[in-house]
């Protein structure tokens, strides 16, 4: 009888701890819904700021979804200072596609890239016929007839562009390979060279290109004939923190000149004329196909408007002693052209150019 009373008196504790686990259990319950639908509405309302960020930006609605997509955890800020960062958002958005593993999903996120990119005006040409940022390519190895490799474009300058691909790196560095721009039509094949393989971390293949790898007939530009004496230096005299300096819109004139290391060592030009892409010029000094040197080209008030890096592309003599070199301008930075381009427009630049007697 006993243990039938301990049993009975038993039962009630047991029904009271069970409910008092249903009390606990529904609190946590409730607790949890709550916490998530706040955590659901901080979201929201997270990238509610950061579509308003992007639209502010000009963007339309659907780069913004494509923006909270990729960068929404980030927060309105971090997205607000990623817009106004060029390098920083290529590089975030090459980071983000080449963390894709099929072919078709990192596609479709190089598609929706470059309609951002082209947006905020990052897709414009760094030189003729250059590759678009996000602009689809293939590489294929001109030995093998192995199917070619698809992959898309992240950066690309004059001398060098980097891809980003879903397919493994099987070529080792300094191999020459084809590149193909598949989104233009007949586009001809162009020889690059692999420098860089991708590696954990950097999943960017970096390839080496010719300047004039587009195939653009610089001979269509429009030239202007002039008669400018310029001073060239060589490509070692150290004109690196000028041409920094003129890219800044800020002053150069003969004194900066005078004190670069390489002064010693300059040598009398005379610009006969002058396209936004190349120079003719005339030299007393030996000069051969495939030199490369700068120019300091002046402005009629002395100071210097550009200081180019060119490359000797034809070169014939001219007189006793002389020689007449045609050039290009290479290795040029967007505003470097811009200069350039506004220096071979101005209609009179017949004033006084770089002193030829100091």
């Amino acid at each position: 009888m006993a243990v039938a009373e301990s049993l009975i008196n038993l039962f009630p504790r047991v029904t009271g701890a069970g409910d008092a686990l249903t009390d606990v259990a529904l609190v946590l319950g409730g607790l949890s819904l709550a916490g998530g639908w706040a955590a659901w509405a901080h979201r929201r309302q997270r990238h509610e700021s950061v579509r308003l960020v992007a639209v502010h930006h000009g963007l339309t609605e659907e780069d913004a979804r494509f923006v909270i997509e990729v960068l929404g955890r980030d927060g309105p800020e971090a997205v607000r200072t990623l817009l106004r960062a060029p390098m920083a958002l290529r590089q975030r958005l090459a980071s983000e596609l080449g963390r894709s593993h099929r072919l078709a999903g990192a596609s479709r996120f190089a598609a929706r890239a470059a309609s951002l990119a082209g947006a905020l005006r990052l897709r414009d040409s760094r030189f003729p016929c250059a590759p678009r940022l996000f602009e689809e390519v293939e590489l294929r190895d001109p030995q093998d007839a192995a199917p070619p490799v698809r992959a898309w474009v992240v950066q690309v300058d004059e001398e060098r562009l980097a891809v980003v691909s879903t397919a493994t790196c099987t070529w080792p560095v300094r191999k020459d390979l084809f590149l193909v721009r598949v989104q233009t039509e007949g586009a001809d094949p162009v020889l690059v060279t692999l420098l860089l393989r991708p590696m954990p971390g950097s999943p960017e293949w970096v390839l080496e290109h010719e300047f004039d790898w587009s195939g653009s007939d610089r001979r269509r530009e429009r030239r202007v004939g002039c008669q400018i004496p310029a001073w060239s230096f060589a490509s070692s005299a150290g004109t690196y923190a000028l041409r920094a300096r003129l890219q800044l819109d800020q002053p150069v004139d003969m004194e900066s000149l005078r004190r670069l290391p390489g002064w010693s060592e300059r040598h009398q030009v005379v610009v006969e004329d002058i396209s936004a892409d190349g120079a003719r010029l005339s030299a007393t000094h030996c000069l051969e196909r495939g030199d490369r040197f700068y120019v300091a080209l002046s402005r009629p008030d002395g100071t210097i408007a550009a200081l180019p890096l060119v490359e000797v592309v034809s070169c014939r003599p001219c007189g006793d002693d002389g020689r007449l070199v045609g050039v290009r301008f290479c290795a040029l930075r967007s505003r470097e052209r811009d200069l350039l381009a506004e220096y071979a427009g101005t209609p009179d630049r017949t004033g006084t150019p770089v002193d030829t007697h100091v």
